[in-house]
């Protein structure tokens, strides 16, 4: 692991030598024009180096180790935000590498497409990303079969696509169709204890701009959840229906507060009508405000239901809140320093499995991030995870992470 880090970390610094002392243009080598600028090739790479001192989350005798990450990436641009057509295609490798526990190391796949399309009154956007992931269970044990699976390598392939249909009527009223999916499909084994989730969501809009640089919008969705085992010994859960409404206020509602508020009512129903899934207000919160040219503070407050990927049937609310501060240190607009705190509330749904159970995912953050160059990427970061649960079965943990990271592209 650590000569990997070494040979990657040298390997770029070689580059940076190769730009230093030729008295290359940073863009001679990590940008790659064609068509008149109209294309674009952009490699890019990046080290990240971890320490943990609880790796599999264990309540009891926690196992620390090193975690070497390198992550490379090359990203095809064709037209910009502002053409009429424009796309960027992400190609994204992760190896993961343990200095004690090699047995976790694994090789990550992502590929994303962002494109978008403006035709007079008529504009697309999307988002599609396609995940080959490895995940390292770290805390789980079946509780279904009796068999401790903590500390194993877990595939599964993760697709999610959101697209955006918006035409504009009027001047200052449009309306939209928004489309989401997203699907998790773990690897089948004899006793896996996950279950597969996909959902899908629609929503009709109608935004009105209403101030000047903010705008009024209400909107209705409909989506179901489907859930597949990945064991013969589990059942297959029913599907969950939901249907809503929501209004918000969007853009730039002062001129020193930006984001979104949005408030609404969802209900919900299981295709079997066994299980219940009371009706639940959902909120979506993403604020940010500008103390001033180097300082901002960040509010994102969400209330949403989920599937529960390890138990057919069941549905969750999570709540979650998080706050965190942002400083710009000095003049140079090089040296950038991040304070947060999240706090993540799962509230399961009563269930003969699952009668009363409530989980907390507190987290508090900081990263301090310097950028001596417009292409070079440097910072550290800790992070430290408490997490409880009122679950006989299932185990309380803390971590403290430390991460030092050094990235090279645009």
């Amino acid at each position: 692991m650590v000569r990997c880090a070494f040979k990657g970390v040298f390997s770029w610094i070689l580059v940076f030598g190769i730009i230093q002392g030729h008295c290359l243009e940073p863009s001679d080598v990590l940008v790659h024009s064609m068509l008149g600028g109209k294309v674009q090739l952009r490699p890019s790479f990046q080290i990240l180096q971890h320490f943990d001192d609880n790796i599999l989350f264990q309540q009891n005798d926690p196992e620390d180790d090193f975690l070497a990450v390198l992550n490379p990436a090359i990203t095809l641009d064709v037209g910009n935000p502002g053409t009429r057509i424009h796309f960027a295609l992400k190609y994204n490798f992760q190896s993961l590498h343990y200095l004690d526990n090699d047995r976790f190391d694994s090789e990550n796949h992502r590929v994303s497409l962002t494109s978008g399309f403006k035709g007079g009154k008529l504009s697309v956007s999307g988002t599609d990303s396609l995940g080959f992931l490895t995940d390292l269970q770290r805390r789980a044990t079946n509780e279904d079969f009796q068999t401790d699976q903590i500390g194993l390598n877990v595939d599964r392939i993760v697709l999610s696509d959101n697209y955006r249909v918006n035409y504009q009527m009027t001047e200052k009223t449009s309306f939209y169709v928004n489309g989401r999916f997203s699907s998790i499909d773990y690897d089948e084994t004899p006793n896996s204890s996950y279950i597969d989730v996909n959902t899908w969501t629609v929503a009709n809009g109608v935004s009105y701009q209403a101030f000047s640089k903010a705008s009024i919008f209400t909107q209705v969705h409909y989506g179901q959840s489907a859930t597949n085992p990945n064991s013969s010994r589990q059942p297959k859960g029913p599907h969950l229906s939901s249907l809503g409404g929501s209004i918000g206020l969007d853009g730039d509602i002062t001129p020193r507060l930006t984001g979104t508020v949005q408030v609404g009512y969802e209900t919900r129903e299981y295709s079997d009508d066994e299980v219940p899934a009371p009706d639940e207000p959902t909120v979506n919160l993403n604020l940010n405000y500008r103390f001033g040219a180097k300082t901002s503070l960040g509010l994102i407050l969400s209330r949403r239901s989920i599937v529960s990927a390890s138990a057919p049937g069941q549905s969750l609310i999570v709540n979650g809140l998080t706050i965190n501060i942002n400083r710009a240190i000095g003049s140079s607009g090089k040296l950038f320093a991040t304070l947060g705190a999240t706090l993540k509330k799962n509230d399961y749904e009563e269930t003969t499995r699952y009668p009363d159970r409530a989980d907390d995912d507190f987290r508090v953050y900081f990263d301090l991030i310097y950028n001596p160059r417009e292409w070079i990427n440097t910072g550290f970061g800790y992070e430290y995870i408490d997490y409880s649960t009122d679950q006989v079965r299932a185990q309380e943990y803390s971590v403290n992470r430390v991460t030092l990271f050094f990235g090279v592209g645009y």
